[in-house]
């Protein structure tokens, strides 16, 4: 091993490099050359110093919006979306336009065809509304001015012409089934009251009492 050469002035100590023999006498005697003192302060203070000045903790750079610089991109972002929106909006108008167009026409095909399927139709119309005619007739007993035989019109007046006496409608039913007349009617009275004001020969005599006069 090398012999010592570097020997420390405050103590017995040596050192074989003049490093060692240095940091020995920094750490150990606090013979290290001191720093200059400067006048002022130099350089960006400490992070200590701004949190007590009490800086805020939101960055205002964060906000675009209100230091300008993410406005531009917001703005061009909106403008891109009113664009969409218009051309859909185009979009959409054409297609309302064709839709209205075509239901026109088919309106007026429609109409066409209703006008035609009436003149086409008026015959039958007029058929279909005699036969109803008729069978109503039929029902109420009207066929040719007289009375059909054996409706239930002709049976209160047969009945009513054998009796002298006014009649009520509960007598004129019990009358009617009695001399054979057939229904399938649950009330024969309410039948009976229903057809008695439809017969011009028959007259109320009374409260609820009718004859033939």
């Amino acid at each position: 091993m090398p012999k010592a050469k570097y020997k420390c002035s405050r103590c017995d100590r040596t050192f074989s490099m003049p490093a060692h023999l240095a940091r020995h006498r920094n750490t150990i005697h606090g013979m290290g050359a001191r720093k200059k003192k400067t006048k002022g302060k130099v350089g960006r203070p400490k992070a200590t110093s701004a949190k007590r000045l009490g800086r805020p903790k939101v960055r205002v750079a964060r906000t675009g919006a209100t230091t300008g610089l993410g406005t531009p991109r917001f703005i061009g972002e909106m403008k891109a979306y009113q664009d969409a929106l218009l051309t859909q909006r185009a979009s959409l108008d054409a297609q309302i336009d064709a839709v209205g167009r075509a239901m026109t026409e088919i309106g007026l095909a429609t109409t066409a065809t209703r006008r035609i399927t009436k003149k086409r139709a008026k015959p039958r119309i007029k058929a279909r509304v005699k036969a109803r005619v008729k069978r109503i007739a039929e029902a109420k007993g009207r066929a040719g001015g007289k009375t059909r035989t054996g409706s239930l019109r002709d049976y209160i007046g047969r009945v009513l012409k054998q009796r002298t006496k006014p009649m009520s409608p509960a007598e004129i039913g019990t009358s009617v089934v009695k001399a054979g007349f057939k229904t399938k009617a649950k009330d024969i009275t309410k039948a009976v009251s229903n057809t008695i004001p439809k017969m011009s020969n028959v007259k109320k005599v009374g409260f609820g009492k009718y004859k033939v006069g």
